[in-house]
């Protein structure tokens, strides 16, 4: 199976549906702004490792570790590092 894409920081992942992720670092912020369709975002703050995103459901906020989703219609939201290491399974 073929990447999603060819920038290897956005890898490819399913659950029932193909999305794409992003895991938030200190040193992507261009990367999640593009990722995210340049919707309004904050870079992490060096203090508290977080930052915000807007997303359809309104602001969210993400930290270090995070990932950005993007699923099959474009919607771009936040999830969990934890919780996204046990729903999603990357395409290799």
């Amino acid at each position: 199976m073929t990447s999603l894409t060819t920038n290897p920081e956005i890898r490819g992942y399913y659950k029932k549906t193909p999305i794409t992720a992003l895991q938030i670092t200190l040193d992507n912020f261009d990367v999640v702004k593009t990722f995210a369709n340049q919707q309004e975002c904050t870079p992490l703050d060096k203090e508290t490792l977080s930052g915000t995103i807007e997303t359809l459901e309104g602001k969210m906020t993400y930290k270090l570790g995070d990932y950005i989703i993007k699923n099959i219609t474009g919607e771009v939201y936040v999830c969990d590092e934890e919780i996204f290491k046990e729903t999603y399974n990357e395409i290799i």
